[in-house]
């Protein structure tokens, strides 16, 4: 390689053995890479993505993923249109799928529009392939600067011509100069072939580009579009003709890829695909995610089907679904909407009524309205909230939607209740934050919530930390204030095994460390030794003159990175282990 680097290396791509071959995309990659490194990559990158395009042919599928990679990460600018190109193939893995469709996206013509579609519409491909490939055309006409597969800074920016496998020497005239740091910010013409959108790729893809030039990329989706609408209603429903009258029939497509279909319509914004998607919303087949999700699109598109459609979610056994056409009706904002959620909302006022799920929503959508109608809706239940005539479970919702909306009437409203739930002195006046929570909700509270972190020090079944107790079937031992005491004020209560204890003996010794049990008679004190290593004392409590008691490993105020009703979730999951 020290001699004539090039020669060798392009030996052992075309060597007959395959661990040879593997061994020169290696190497090319290494060249190539170290090319980038010195700033001049224009003459070497040029050469090895003439190399490494060949192999995307080889005989062997581990040679073409490992060829792939190359091109993608590298990245080998002139090579993508070919590395696009495997879209076609039956053997594609998941590793290797995912960069194809990014090819796809990155080149950016219809042509690659096309068949990322028709890739979305193939039943042999990896249902996280399809969804893929669906998110791809979603962001056609906004791609996102960060690159979906390897999360490094490459936007889709356009350029002068870098590296290209038909004429490498005109190429390396521009060598000596890094084309990269030129890059334009406009759009690749959406109506560019193959071989014409090659030249618009920077050598770089992009990655000198600045942060301003690169979230401004805007290109045309017209032709993700028309791919799109040619396939989503064959993929929701098989029984659909295509294009040449056929119907392919079979199995229904997963949730996952009906529910991409959805969010691609309304990242593309398609209204023409609504039509399909109400009735994907009728069949009886499609399950509670992918009507939850319909009605939402719908919505979303603002589609002339919307209000129907939300109108009979609004009458569903299912609480997903009938929460989500609350929602829905908040932003539909039509003349009959505040009426609709008034009736939700009375209707939760009812003694018998089963749940206040979709009363919360249409509160919240109330607040977001800001019309004089939502106003007075809202006045009329802080009338009844003030008589006590209100039920706890609906309380925080209705202070949200206040502070919510953009009225000035309902400002004052704000001045009476307690910014934080630490500032409530009577227990009685808690209870709003004990009825109404959604068990799921405060689940996603707990394992992911980056503001109180609980799961770090908690544990529950085989997921946590072991800094503070575990709270399997802590739903059992505690009712529901001591569980919101004990996020609130967690030096109230601490639970044993977990209280720290100074303690000075009648000796004179002073010991720190976490009480682990206590008798009447005995305390068992873990500690460390000078070395760190743990070790229990047992000790008699007549030898104890002082005891003081250090503050919970969990700190105060926690409860105030949470709003009120996702601290009531929290409460509510915490309850539900049992």
């Amino acid at each position: 390689l020290r001699h004539d680097p090039p020669s060798v290396v392009e030996a052992w791509l075309t060597d007959s053995r395959p661990a040879f071959r593997r061994v020169g995309i290696l190497a090319a990659r290494h060249r190539a890479m170290a090319a980038f490194q010195r700033g001049r990559p224009l003459p070497v990158v040029s050469q090895v993505s003439r190399q490494i395009s060949t192999l995307l042919n080889d005989p062997v599928a581990e040679l073409v993923e490992e060829a792939g990679r190359a091109i993608y990460e590298i990245p080998l600018a002139s090579a993508y249109p070919a590395l696009a190109g495997l879209i076609t193939r039956v053997d594609l893995s998941p590793a290797l799928s995912s960069r194809v469709i990014h090819a796809n996206l990155r080149v950016g013509g219809p042509r690659q529009a096309q068949a990322v579609a028709n890739f979305a519409l193939r039943r042999d491909a990896p249902p996280e392939g399809r969804v893929a490939a669906l998110g791809a055309l979603s962001e056609w006409g906004h791609p996102n600067a960060i690159d979906r597969v390897n999360g490094l800074w490459r936007p889709m920016i356009s350029g002068p011509a870098s590296t290209t496998s038909q004429s490498p020497a005109a190429t390396d005239v521009v060598g000596e100069k890094d084309s990269a740091t030129s890059a334009r910010t406009s759009p690749l013409p959406p109506d560019r072939t193959v071989e014409e959108a090659m030249v618009s790729l920077p050598v770089d893809l992009g990655r000198n580009a600045s942060f301003d030039a690169g979230s401004a990329v805007q290109r045309n989706d017209q032709a993700a579009r028309r791919a799109f609408l040619r396939i989503a209603r064959e993929i929701l429903n098989p029984a659909t003709p295509d294009a040449n009258g056929l119907v392919l029939g079979g199995p229904e497509a997963p949730e996952s890829v009906q529910r991409a279909v959805v969010q691609t319509a309304v990242g593309l914004q398609t209204r023409e695909a609504s039509h399909a998607l109400a009735e994907q919303f009728h069949r009886p087949q499609s399950s509670v995610a992918l009507r939850v999700t319909l009605v939402e699109g719908l919505v979303d598109l603002q589609a002339s089907e919307a209000f129907d459609i939300v109108a009979e979610a609004l009458q569903s056994k299912e609480t997903e679904v009938r929460e989500a056409a609350v929602k829905g009706l908040g932003q539909l904002q039509g003349k009959h909407a505040p009426g609709l959620l008034n009736q939700i909302v009375l209707d939760a006022l009812a003694p018998a009524s089963p749940s206040a799920a979709a009363a919360q929503a249409a509160l919240t959508a109330l607040g977001r309205m800001g019309t004089s109608s939502a106003t007075a809706l809202l006045e009329g239940y802080l009338k009844r909230l003030d008589n006590h005539q209100w039920p706890s479970a609906l309380s925080l919702d209705l202070q949200d939607a206040v502070l919510q909306s953009s009225d000035a009437r309902l400002h004052h409203w704000s001045n009476r209740w307690p910014a934080h739930i630490d500032e409530v002195t009577n227990p009685t006046d808690r209870q709003p934050w004990l009825a109404g929570g959604n068990a799921k909700r405060g689940a996603r509270i707990f394992r992911e919530n980056p503001a109180v972190q609980c799961a770090r020090c908690h544990r529950v079944g085989n997921e946590g930390g072991t800094v503070g107790p575990g709270l399997d079937g802590v739903g059992t031992r505690a009712t529901r204030e001591e569980l919101l005491e004990s996020i609130v004020f967690p030096n109230a209560r601490l639970a044993p095994g977990f209280e720290v204890a100074a303690l000075t003996l009648n000796s004179g010794a002073a010991i720190n460390g976490t009480v682990n049990a206590e008798t009447p008679e005995e305390l068992t004190i873990e500690t460390a030794n000078d070395d760190g290593q743990l070790r229990r004392i047992t000790l008699p409590k007549s030898s104890v003159v002082q005891r003081q008691r250090g503050p919970s490993a969990m700190p105060e105020g926690l409860s105030r990175q949470l709003k009120p009703t996702e601290l009531r979730d929290l409460v509510e999951f915490l309850s539900s282990l049992r």
